[in-house]
């Protein structure tokens, strides 16, 4: 097998989710150096004049890390990750198709290769991108099933789904900035499930849209976040840690390990 090229994210993930537990979500260039701080994927972001040292990856996985650090259950967050998509990948499999498919779904998840690989590095935020998509995917599946259910109190499990679905997929954006756009796809996914409403008349077709109320209350809530996140240390709501210089490219004296 041919060995991966660049700097790992483990020794940067690690750190930062240290320097979360104390609050610090950036920190001085002089005491970045001082301290020796093992996080090459850093990246150095000038504000009034200073300049500071931030983590060039979004925050959610520094975070969700960062709760286990706490809890002193580290390595388990690995497992916490798996048992997501497993279970989210089977039951979404099953209200779309049938048990078969969820079953060879879920058989396919846990034994895919790049799956597997991303779980020995540390349960990397790429796979934990994937385990809240998917989570947030099923879950807000399972709340529109509920509202068009006959349950006596579908009106607040239905609810209950769409918030935790939108906050399960808001929050995989705060791991990698690049599957925003997974928001937008369940607003295809409504009308198409609504299209025989849709035709028959429009009037109620928009008075069902209220069902996606509870998932955008969802979704907002870890977006907020994460735009107060990006104003406070990267100077704009909307800015990327990616559009900063790599601490290793200001400091090349700096390890990549």
């Amino acid at each position: 097998m041919t060995p991966m090229n660049g700097v790992p994210d483990e020794p940067t993930i690690q750190t930062w989710s240290e320097l979360y537990l104390q609050g610090k979500y950036s920190v001085p260039l002089d005491e970045f150096m001082q301290e020796h701080y093992n996080a090459p994927q850093s990246i150095v972001v000038e504000q009034n004049g200073e300049y500071f040292v931030a983590n060039e990856k979004g925050p959610g996985y520094c975070v969700l890390l960062a709760g286990f650090i706490l809890l002193g259950i580290e390595p388990f967050v690995v497992v916490f990750l798996g048992i997501i998509t497993c279970v989210s990948t089977y039951f979404l499999a099953r209200r779309l198709f049938n048990w078969k498919v969820a079953f060879i779904s879920t058989l396919l998840v846990i034994t895919c290769t790049d799956a597997l690989l991303m779980l020995q590095r540390y349960g990397h935020p790429d796979y934990a991108t994937m385990a809240f998509a998917v989570l947030g995917l099923w879950l807000f599946i399972e709340s529109l099933h509920t509202f068009y259910g006959n349950s006596e109190n579908k009106l607040l499990y239905g609810t209950a789904l769409g918030i935790a679905g939108g906050v399960a997929l808001g929050f995989s954006v705060t791991t990698r900035y690049a599957v925003v756009f997974l928001l937008l796809v369940l607003f295809i996914y409504f009308p198409a499930v609504n299209y025989n409403l849709l035709r028959k008349s429009f009037a109620s077709f928009i008075r069902s849209s209220k069902f996606l109320l509870p998932y955008v209350i969802g979704v907002l809530i870890p977006m907020f976040l994460l735009l107060n996140y990006n104003a406070t240390v990267l100077g704009a709501p909307f800015e990327s840690g990616y559009n900063f210089e790599q601490i290793i490219t200001v400091h090349p004296e700096i390890p990549g390990k």
